[in-house]
């Protein structure tokens, strides 16, 4: 029988081939544990994953990265010997690394499903039509509409992968797209975190315009393509730690703000980010002026925010 997100996605035609299933996260992967104690076992790893300071030491753990002091690392163990004696547990470093990363996509989806009652979510999937080398990290469907999340771990920038999520991006059509970030930063570990690209720079990467937007203590960013890399859809980037819930929370509010409405509401502080001029690529990019959403986004027509062209 197909999974619910596989049977959903089916409406929007599009066919899951291949998801990513228990077997490839941490958990026992014995077959014929009860499924009383599957569960269980989902349940502590989500409790824990949702913990900032154990998953920093879990990802730090995958990669071979992890101090004998880390104050975190006795539960690791103990999480690892309890799923070594219920079965099927590999310590093999690649092997590690990439249950990591699925691990990572997983809890995710279960956080879509979990807290903001996605009707279905899935991970590491593959869909018929789409680009052969294209595997959606996170797909889940909220009453609004489809939820795409792209999770990067590991400390691959979001410049080399911006192309790839505009094509998947295009593929889908999702309601909400999501490029979340297993670091405490989206762009840079130095200094404020903002991207510093030449004009030529952001158009040989494919989009129109950053902009940092700011709730609260909470900041992500709106990452527009170019009109003819995406009709000037957008996607949002943001860290994972440091209040990520409450961060994936404002940003499903400020989608459908600006798909329903055109507009922002005053609650989002805006920031257009301008690119570098070509002959200044050593000068610092600085953001403008903040206001809000509406009055920032100037270069799109009108100063307004769009999901797609025809909103």
């Amino acid at each position: 029988m197909p999974s619910d997100i596989s049977s959903l996605l089916n409406q929007g035609g599009h066919k899951v081939t291949k998801q990513g299933t228990e077997r490839d996260i941490f958990l026992p992967t014995r077959q014929d544990l009860e499924p009383e104690i599957r569960e269980s076992f989902k349940t502590v790893l989500y409790n824990l994953m949702r913990n900032d300071s154990f998953r920093r030491s879990l990802r730090d753990w995958a990669y071979g990265n992890i101090s004998e002091n880390n104050s975190n690392l006795a539960y690791i163990t103990s999480y690892v010997k309890l799923c070594e004696k219920f079965g099927g547990w590999s310590n093999a470093a690649p092997e590690i690394r990439r249950r990591y990363a699925s691990t990572f996509e997983w809890y995710v989806s279960e956080l879509l499903r979990r807290e903001f009652a996605a009707r279905a979510s899935g991970f590491g999937l593959r869909l018929k039509d789409a680009d052969p080398d294209d595997e959606f990290d996170c797909l889940a469907l909220l009453d609004q509409g489809l939820v795409f999340v792209e999770c990067k771990t590991g400390r691959e920038g979001i410049y080399s992968q911006i192309k790839t999520f505009l094509r998947r991006d295009r593929e889908l059509l999702a309601a909400y797209s999501f490029f979340v970030f297993d670091r405490d930063y989206t762009f840079s570990r130095e200094g404020d975190d903002v991207p510093k690209l030449t004009y030529a720079q952001s158009y040989e990467l494919g989009f129109d315009s950053i902009s940092k937007v700011t709730v609260g203590s909470h900041t992500f960013f709106q990452i527009r393509g170019q009109r003819g890399l995406g009709g000037w859809r957008y996607f949002l980037a943001c860290s994972a730690f440091n209040g990520f819930e409450d961060r994936i929370r404002y940003m499903i509010r400020y989608t459908n703000e600006t798909s329903q409405n055109r507009f922002a509401s005053s609650l989002f502080r805006f920031e257009q980010i301008p690119f570098i001029a070509d002959a200044d690529e050593n000068q610092s990019a600085q953001p403008r002026q903040t206001g809000t959403a509406v009055a920032a986004d100037t270069p799109i027509k009108d100063a307004e925010v769009t999901k797609r062209e025809d909103n």
